[in-house]
Formats: C-alpha cells, structure tokens, sequence
C-alpha cells in the first residue's frame, strides 16, 4: 500500500509539474524573453547551491581554526 501510495504521488507530481512548467517556458520564452536570463538563474540555483554548502562545509573542517587538525603545520 505505501508503494503504491509513493507511486501515485510521484505520477501525479510529474503531470501537475509538466502542467505548470510547460505552458510557463513556452511563455517566457515567446512573450518575456527579457526575463529568460532571470528565470536560468533561478532555475539553476538548487544545483549550484548544494555545492557551496559542501564548500563551507571542508573550509570550516580543514580551516585553521578546525578542531580537527588538517592542515595545520
């Protein structure tokens, strides 16, 4: 039951996300352009973000300042 209860919601997720995306790239794309390098960016951000997160992450690990001696001389 909770298989397909996670199937049912991952079909019903992917049309209501075609259904909303579809129609707002092809507007943006055909009425908006100016705003197309706006909508990149922000459509780009939950892949960029990730890794800057990691980032901060291994400088507060092998900082200076770390507990944890990795680079320290």
């Amino acid at each position: 039951a909770t298989f397909l209860y996670s199937v049912v919601a991952a079909i019903c997720t992917i049309i209501l996300g075609v259904l909303i995306v579809v129609p707002a790239a092809y507007w943006i794309r055909l009425r908006l352009p100016q705003l197309r390098p706006i909508v990149e960016f922000i459509t780009l951000l939950p892949l960029v973000i990730p890794a800057i997160v990691i980032v901060f992450g291994y400088i507060r690990m092998y900082g200076s300042n770390s507990p944890l001696p990795f680079l320290s001389s």
